[in-house]
């Protein structure tokens, strides 16, 4: 199996900014699920196989833009650590169990108060959880299917019906990812400020004139 570092150059920038997203939106989303709601934190183990679905099919619609000569199947199942995609699918469904129950287990029984502990927590899982299995899954899907020889049977050969349309469709995702990025970098600026300081304590980020009259009623 490929490392990452001999994939990437192969890949064309469309693909590369897709690489991108799926490192750098799926861990931001899962933070900021984690810390919206406890609801929404349920979702852990959803986003995490999701995060290996999304890297999984990058990986594999790449390899097959770049097989000029088309490509097949793979003889064999891609295997990473010894274990297939399906084993990593369960594997990253009972990690987002483990990370909710560990967020819900470290936040205090007051929900006003901080909660630091549980942050870190959640920052580490999320980050360290997408980027295992965001790496994972490009490297398995690309694996999983090979470009053919020139003169290889046309049987045997598979093709892309619209490659253009495949890049469009990545141009798509990569956009549709931005505005993800900015829809949970927004509700970080929220939640994140309470989990540090407590919800008693922010605020709600108060003006210089409403801070000073704060202080003078209080005095």
């Amino acid at each position: 199996m490929e490392p990452l570092t001999k994939i990437l150059p192969r890949m064309n920038g469309i693909q590369k900014l897709g690489v991108a997203r799926c490192f750098i939106v799926m861990p931001l989303l899962l933070l900021s699920f984690t810390l919206s709601s406890t609801l929404l934190m349920l979702l852990a183990p959803v986003v995490l196989p999701w995060c290996l679905y999304m890297a999984y099919n990058h990986g594999r619609s790449s390899h097959q833009l770049q097989a000029v000569n088309g490509f097949q199947q793979a003889a064999a199942n891609p295997v990473y650590w010894g274990m297939t995609a399906k084993h990593w699918y369960v594997a990253a469904a009972i990690a987002g169990i483990v990370m909710a129950i560990g967020v819900l287990v470290l936040h205090p029984e007051d929900s006003s108060a901080s909660a630091p502990e549980a942050l870190y927590f959640a920052i580490f899982c999320s980050f360290c959880g997408c980027t295992l299995l965001t790496r994972v899954g490009l490297r398995m899907g690309w694996s999983s299917v090979t470009e053919c020889e020139p003169g290889t049977e046309p049987t045997k050969v598979l093709r892309l019906v619209n490659a253009d349309a495949v890049k469009r469709q990545q141009l798509i995702y990569t956009i549709a990812g931005l505005v993800v990025l900015f829809g949970a970098l927004s509700s970080l600026a929220t939640s994140y400020p309470v989990w540090v300081n407590g919800s008693s304590s922010t605020s709600q980020a108060l003006t210089p004139e409403e801070q000073g009259l704060r202080n003078a009623l209080g005095n």
